[in-house]
């Protein structure tokens, strides 16, 4: 009899006003079914990368503890971590916990060598793209109020 390999699915967007959803579940879903795993759990989040608060990924967490899933499926790694080390301290734990972790869009697969050091590389780049932004913001701020608009 074949081993039955139970997935969780998560797809993020920052804003209601993002309309990527539908896809990433659908592309998600593919993946998952090309492979023939169960599709155990589908979760789905508005809310800024930023923000500390993920109850919807908390709760996938939750079913990794509790061995109800062996792998999580994301479309891509900025989208499970809000920051560097939030992306690295959850791998951490899923890894220990034996539970799979997988970036669709990436091929990336953290379960292997390869796949840890390109996660790495991936998410210290997310992080440096994230603070660029953040810096180029302030910067416009900055120039607006110094122009007087």
């Amino acid at each position: 009899m074949k081993n039955i390999i139970k997935v969780g699915l998560y797809a993020r967007v920052s804003t209601a006003d993002q309309q990527t959803l539908p896809m990433q579940i659908q592309a998600l879903r593919a993946y998952a079914q090309q492979r023939e795993w169960q599709i155990v759990m589908e979760v789905e989040e508005t809310c800024s990368g930023a923000s500390d608060e993920r109850p919807q990924r908390d709760l996938l967490i939750k079913a990794a503890r509790q061995r109800k899933i062996d792998h999580i499926i994301v479309w891509r790694l900025d989208r499970w971590g809000r920051s560097l080390t939030d992306l690295l301290n959850t791998l951490k734990e899923l890894e220990d916990l034996k539970v799979g972790f997988i970036s669709a869009s990436e091929a990336i697969d953290p379960t292997t060598a390869t796949g840890r050091a390109m996660a790495s590389l991936v998410a210290v780049f997310a992080q440096f793209e994230r603070d660029l932004l953040g810096e180029r913001v302030k910067a416009g701020i900055r120039n607006h109020f110094k122009l007087g608009a």
